[in-house]
């Protein structure tokens, strides 16, 4: 018995699982975002020394989440890319 056709299935359930996760994860990141830029805005008391290491943190960890995501999408399709030649 051939179980190639259940872990595929099980691949594309774990693939939608993780995109829909990673938008949640980034609705939440634009939100804080948001956030902090308004409250440094607003807020005259935080040097500008402190207002760039924020900006450079946010943005290593938009990278960071990039960097996972394409890693993640690069393995899905590895092991499509077998399943597909061992159905071959």
């Amino acid at each position: 018995m051939k179980h190639t056709p259940i872990i595929k299935n099980i691949m594309v359930y774990n693939k939608a699982g993780f995109e829909n996760a990673f938008n949640s994860l980034v609705v939440l990141q634009n939100q804080a975002e948001s956030y902090i830029e308004t409250a440094f805005k607003q807020n005259s008391l935080i040097p500008d020394e402190g207002k760039s290491l924020m900006k450079s943190w946010l943005q290593l960890v938009k990278n960071t989440q990039e960097s996972a995501r394409h890693a993640l999408l690069n393995n899905h399709e590895r092991i499509k890319s077998f399943m597909d030649s061992m159905t071959s």
